[in-house]
């Protein structure tokens, strides 16, 4: 996800649903990591993305 940001390309952003809500670039990743096991591996991993719309030109 990362790598597709830094590219700032727009991404189609697609519901659960398989509703299109259409084409977004991802503007920041923030990632926090929770509840580690014994072994240190997280068990929980969170994720926020920053998105902006991305209209075409008229």
């Amino acid at each position: 996800m990362r790598q597709e940001a830094s590219k700032g390309d727009p991404l189609l952003l697609v519901a659960g649903t398989g509703h299109v809500l259409g084409r977004w670039c991802i503007t920041n990743i923030e990632e926090s990591q929770d509840t580690f096991l014994k072994n240190g591996v997280p068990h929980k991993v969170e994720f926020r993305l920053q998105l902006t719309r991305y209209g075409e030109d008229d």
